[in-house]
């Protein structure tokens, strides 16, 4: 089953016999491609009905928006329900591009930006802001220890700045302590234990504090590791473009080892998991020690933003 969108128009491709609503309205019935229409929503979110299960079904990948690798955590599968569309959007900063980008941006109608940049990555790279929406900054990266590093995770700065051969070591220290201690992390779920959501976390490219962020809030919502680990791996399906453009930039010489560096690596990821059980032996446990998440602000939380999917009739 996908969702094809063409010329602001919406197609489904089924394999099997479906049911599709939207705004509780039948609008599609049967299998093969069926014509869902166009829609003023700039985000719409169908209910679909297969084997005897109501599924969410939107776009996960957002380009409109004019940012690189901008996304909703939405549509993963939980054994307590589906991720929600809509509460949770990844990506880069929010540049100040199109009016047609914008106005994409404001039927978001999001609430809460938490920008994990440091001050000098957000130096003349300041976010748009949507209207009514609260913008907070909290550096995510650590080894602040290090002033050639200056506290951030931008490559083309740490390029221009460090050693090449010792970035990917620093990258790594990184992740490891990021899940700790942040104040960054302790403001994203803060945001979610009050439901002050739709919500934007970004950096500067939207792949590595962003995707640690992420990856944090699909397993409190109790996504699978692989779930978790997929999401984090697409960073390197949409910024392919923008990553290679950047590496030619430089000498012939440097790209073979640059281009770690610009993508996102599954041990990365695993770094900061590993540290995190390594000190709490559970994520339950991380969660209530970390943000005072206990199991019923868990149940409470996955109420919020979870879709059941269990079987309902479909007429």
């Amino acid at each position: 089953m996908e969702l094809i969108w063409e010329k602001e128009h919406y197609y489904l491709e089924a394999e099997k016999e479906v049911v599709v609503r939207y705004h509780h309205q039948i609008i599609a019935s049967g299998q093969g491609r069926l014509d869902l229409g166009t829609y003023p929503d700039c985000h719409p979110v169908f209910e679909v009905f297969l084997d005897g299960q109501n599924l969410q079904l939107s776009k996960r990948y957002l380009p409109e928006t004019g940012v690189t690798n901008f996304r909703d955590l939405g549509g993963y599968h939980t054994p307590y329900g589906q991720i929600a569309y809509g509460n949770f959007y990844r990506g880069a900063w929010l540049r100040k591009t199109t009016e047609a980008a914008k106005q994409y941006i404001d039927g978001l109608h999001i609430k809460n930006i938490l920008d994990l940049r440091s001050p000098v990555e957000t130096l003349h790279k300041e976010d748009y802001l949507p209207p009514r929406c609260t913008y907070a900054r909290y550096s995510a990266a650590g080894m602040m220890d290090d002033p050639r590093y200056h506290d951030h995770f931008d490559i083309d700065l740490l390029v221009q700045n460090g050693h090449l051969d010792e970035i990917e070591i620093y990258l790594k220290k990184t992740y490891t302590v990021m899940g700790i201690g942040s104040e960054a992390m302790q403001y994203l779920f803060d945001k979610i234990k009050k439901h002050e959501t739709p919500l934007y976390f970004h950096c500067s490219a939207g792949k590595d504090r962003t995707g640690v962020s992420g990856a944090l809030i699909m397993l409190l919502l109790g996504a699978s590791q692989e779930d978790v680990m997929h999401d984090y791996l697409l960073s390197n399906v949409y910024r392919r473009e923008v990553n290679e453009k950047r590496i030619s930039a430089y000498p012939e010489r440097m790209h073979a080892a640059l281009r770690p560096l610009y993508y996102v690596k599954p041990e990365y990821l695993q770094l900061t998991l590993d540290h995190i059980l390594e000190r709490y032996g559970t994520f339950e446990n991380y969660f209530e020690k970390e943000y005072g998440i206990d199991e019923e602000m868990r149940h409470q939380i996955r109420a919020w933003y979870l879709v059941p999917e269990k079987n309902q009739t479909s007429g």
